[in-house]
């Protein structure tokens, strides 16, 4: 084995505003310092904006790679929310460690002790609490959103036929004619593939029927905009947003004949229903069949992966991505491993639940030793404005009083730094609220489990666990490799 060095792991969060681009970087700056001091080699694997809910960011994987192999000695991190808010992973990541006998240092905080029981508490609680920051920082984004939707803010790509305005709302150009077109042809008796001759005919650019599908189904046309939050479980709209391109009537008459002109067909779902149907002309599949509808991802490249609408298929089947090609795979096996993996997050969700009752203890020793440090702080001041008296009244000399306050300076800011680090960790949820959260998802996934609910309702609750399901095949295996990403 070779000489091992240090590695610095850094993570840009992208969801960072300026400020705290500033202060990461000032961060970024004091740690290599840090390291640079030691004398030793050193490696810096920088993860530029990227989540912290992914576990998949390139940098990280490598690191982990190279601890798997015995490079690393130690990890230098500015503090532990930059290796992720990912409660499982971290664990993970933090036995991992200590398998490989790898030191773990924060410039903020010193050597993180990976054996101690306490030290392993505080990490967990600290967890938690970057997961509430996280959350709570995504809710502000969100309630952003919401509220440019309703001010007619239009976020996302502009559709054909708009440009954005001075005010950021969208205003129609010299291409609203053709949506327009395509929506009275349509309404004459066109498909959308004469539709899309005639445009390509027209424009000289190339179109194709789902282009023109997408076109008459979108309600941003009459006007309207509307968003879902999966985080919020909310949705928003503003029907006045925009100056229209077509009306209402030929726009709803235009959906219309989009339904009838659909046809079914019988798919075999994972729960053994067939009742299911399949667009000719947008080609769109129901989610009422499929649990994992917008959560399954390449793991080779990270794209969404859509499902197969060839006629005559009988069970759900995701397609070859379009992206990097990875090939596709049924819905079934995908579905099989997420159930395997729901077993093993019961199992060690009911772990950290023993834990966290195991360990109310431990919390109340926090919320005492916060008050004797605040305490102490208050005699420290106290003790500053006596030695002031004594000097003016010359009962010591300055000399002497200089000694005695730097003492006490030096006193006050450990307490000082020792009082954040106890805020931080006493703050936001309860043990007990904590430990409700934990049982409500244990039921959430048992219900899965036993095969309670329908795939629409499996659906919604996966949408607030996990960040999706990322598979690619092994060519020369054929052996899907497949991966849960879990949001708890």
């Amino acid at each position: 084995m070779g000489t091992k060095w240090n590695a610095v792991y850094l993570r840009k969060s992208s969801i960072a505003n300026s400020e705290e681009m500033r202060k990461f970087e000032r961060q970024r700056t004091e740690l290599i310092e840090l390291v640079e001091k030691l004398d030793a080699p050193y490696e810096i694997y920088n993860d530029e904006e990227a989540s912290s809910r992914n576990e998949f960011r390139p940098e990280y994987v490598r690191m982990k790679e190279d601890i798997e192999e015995g490079k690393i000695k130690a990890v230098y991190i500015i503090e532990e929310s930059r290796l992720g808010r990912d409660m499982q992973e971290a664990l993970g990541f933090y036995k991992l460690l200590k398998q490989k006998k790898v030191k773990l240092i924060s410039s903020l905080h010193g050597e993180i002790n990976l054996t101690d029981k306490t030290s392993q508490m505080v990490a967990k609680i600290k967890m938690v609490f970057n997961e509430f920051v996280y959350d709570d920082t995504v809710e502000k984004i969100e309630r952003g959103k919401f509220r440019s939707i309703k001010a007619g803010v239009f976020a996302g790509n502009i559709p054909l036929g708009y440009s954005r305005g001075k005010d950021k709302r969208l205003v129609p150009n010299e291409e609203s004619r053709l949506v327009v077109k395509c929506f009275h042809m349509y309404k004459n008796g066109y498909t959308t593939r004469q539709i899309q001759d005639k445009m390509q005919e027209e424009t000289g650019m190339k179109w194709n029927s789902n282009k023109v599908s997408r076109i008459l189904r979108n309600d941003t046309y009459i006007g309207r905009i509307e968003y879902t939050s999966s985080f919020l479980e909310e949705t928003v709209s503003n029907d006045n947003a925009h100056p229209p391109l077509v009306d209402k009537e030929l726009f709803y008459k235009v959906q219309e004949i989009l339904t009838q002109r659909n046809k079914k067909l019988n798919v075999v779902g994972v729960d053994g229903k067939t009742t299911y149907e399949r667009t000719r002309e947008g080609k769109t599949i129901s989610a009422n069949l499929n649990p994992l509808h917008r959560l399954v991802y390449c793991r080779g490249c990270g794209y969404r992966r859509n499902t197969s609408t060839a006629v005559g298929r009988k069970e759900i089947h995701y397609s070859k991505c379009k992206n990097c090609g990875n090939s596709g795979i049924n819905v079934k096996i995908l579905y099989n491993h997420l159930l395997r993996d729901i077993e093993n997050m019961i199992l060690e969700l009911q772990e950290l639940l023993h834990s966290l009752q195991d360990d109310e203890d431990i919390t109340n020793k926090f919320d005492d030793r916060l008050s004797e440090v605040i305490g102490r702080l208050s005699e420290i001041e106290e003790e500053r404005k006596g030695l002031i008296r004594l000097v003016i009244k010359k009962h010591i000399s300055e000399e002497e009083s200089d000694l005695m306050l730097h003492d006490l300076n030096q006193e006050k800011d450990k307490l000082e730094s020792e009082k954040a680090e106890l805020e931080e960790i006493t703050q936001g949820k309860t043990t007990e609220d904590k430990v409700f959260d934990i049982e409500d998802t244990i039921s959430k996934l048992e219900s899965i489990l036993n095969g309670t609910i329908e795939s629409k309702e499996v659906n919604r609750i996966l949408r607030g666990l996990i960040e999706g399901v990322y598979f690619q095949r092994v060519t020369e295996m054929k052996i899907p490799s497949i991966y849960t990403v879990w949001m708890i």
